[in-house]
């Protein structure tokens, strides 16, 4: 009795497991997956990705396995992109079968999601629309001159404190998101749109790190209630104003209620889902820009506007060198391919996620010479190196140029900036590349500088007394 039971489990074990084999064989692939480090049972790669610095493993792997290496963590395929033109291809190209997101069970590619990229490219994504974005310009550089100044109308930067430095950039990428989107003003102190914004933004990169687990359950409820408060709240804010018809000014939502008095839900629904992906990048944008240059084209008796963009060719090449040096974000949000696609003989399936190594692209020895040194002079010449905006800005290329434009100018045209000085000695901040922190959005770490006005009648520009 005992025997016929064993060989009754091992004849069923055999059928498993050749079953098993004639699946794989039947489903064999024509292609291969692209190469990658081999993987371990269950975890995958997971122990080869460092919690920091995970661009410059994807550049060693980039000379060990080719352009286009795919690893699998936790059983998740994810096909990494080490090239400006193999992104191009798929993310942009073929963008429509790489639009969803690895977490698609919180927001799956649906009709309301296609109708909020419409949204949003009549506004961001084409480069030949800069037009309809020239309404804004004034707003862009009113929020612009209010973070440069305090709410008791002294300049915040007489101080060389770090923090103070930081809120000036993160304060006007914030408030030119929310004026532009539902026309709501940015407020000195407790704003609360915008600290509503921040904290879904750390939810989302909490989301990209999570580790599998219990408790992510109870976490994702509370992440999902503040995620639909951060989709109601700025269109009702805008939906309001244009009811009440204050703040006369143009805004994206006071635009499409004109346009359409009558919006059904399903686009009403997109409509509020496409401000938030716009006002998601509040944390990406700051530079630096050329003193010299801004003082012989504009002058000193008026502020650089976003008119004056043309005339200033030094000033753009120094924000890309910025751009190039640390990108915001050191490695772009991952897409997730919604069907099976080929690529160089690869196979990469539906299910994988694809991700760019945005800041291993711009420290590429065959993308720039001096790839390590900080020189504006990649981009000038009769063959400039590859441009760091086709890797940064994505759909919100012609916002986030005019952005940091205007705030690149309009600060060095008022301030100095410097290093310190202490016990007659020059302090060179030390805020090298491997210095910077990458929690989400790249920072570099605690540093002291004099900002400081240029003269009485720059500061006069900045506080509005002309």
């Amino acid at each position: 009795m005992l025997v016929s039971a064993g060989l009754i489990a091992i004849s069923a074990v055999f059928v498993v497991v050749v079953g098993i084999y004639l699946r794989k064989r039947r489903t064999r692939l024509p292609y291969p997956y692209p190469p990658g480090s081999k993987a371990l049972p269950f975890i995958g790669n997971g122990p080869d990705v460092p919690q920091q610095f995970q661009w410059r493993r994807f550049c060693e792997w980039k000379y060990r396995y080719g352009v286009v290496v795919s690893i699998t963590l936790f059983g998740q395929r994810m096909v990494i992109l080490n090239t400006i033109q193999a992104s191009v291809d798929l993310l942009e190209k073929k963008g429509a079968q790489y639009s969803d997101r690895p977490m698609h069970m919180m927001s799956p590619v649906n009709e309301y999601f296609r109708n909020m990229r419409k949204m949003l490219h009549r506004y961001l994504g084409a480069r030949n629309q800069m037009d309809r974005l020239r309404p804004y310009h004034e707003l862009i550089e009113e929020e612009i001159r209010r973070s440069l100044t305090s709410r008791d109308d002294e300049l915040c930067c007489l101080s060389f404190k770090y923090a103070k430095a930081h809120e000036m950039p993160h304060s006007a990428t914030s408030g030119i998101s929310t004026r532009i989107t539902c026309g709501h003003p940015s407020q000195e102190g407790h704003d609360h749109i915008l600290e509503l914004i921040e904290r879904t933004i750390n939810v989302h990169y909490h989301c990209a790190t999570y580790l599998p687990g219990q408790g992510w359950k109870k976490q994702a409820v509370e992440w999902r209630a503040l995620t639909d408060k951060m989709i109601e709240l700025p269109y009702a804010f805008g939906k309001d104003n244009v009811v009440r018809r204050c703040h006369g000014e143009s805004s994206i939502v006071g635009d499409y209620m004109r346009s359409d008095p009558n919006m059904p839900a399903d686009k009403e629904y997109s409509l509020k889902k496409a401000l938030v992906s716009m006002a998601g990048g509040t944390d990406t944008v700051c530079g630096g820009c050329s003193q010299h240059e801004t003082d012989t084209v504009v002058g000193r008796d008026r502020l650089p506007t976003l008119s004056d963009r043309d005339r200033l060719p030094y000033l753009k090449v120094l924000y890309l060198e910025v751009l190039r040096w640390v990108p915001a974000v050191s490695i772009s949000i991952p897409h997730l391919a919604t069907e099976d696609n080929f690529y160089r003989g690869y196979f990469i399936p539906k299910g994988s996620s694809l991700t760019s190594g945005t800041l291993q692209i711009k420290h590429d020895m065959d993308n720039y010479k001096n790839h390590t040194e900080f020189e504006p002079e990649h981009f000038l010449g009769e063959k400039p190196e590859l441009d760091p905006r086709d890797v940064v800005f994505g759909f919100g290329i012609n916002l986030g140029q005019a952005s940091l434009f205007a705030f690149c100018a309009m600060t060095l045209a008022v301030f100095d900036i410097s290093k310190t000085v202490e016990n007659g000695v020059e302090i060179t901040p030390n805020v090298g590349l491997a210095e910077y922190h990458e929690a989400g959005v790249s920072h570099p770490p605690p540093f002291r500088c004099w900002i400081k006005p240029r003269s009485p009648s720059a500061e006069a520009l900045i506080l509005g007394d002309n």
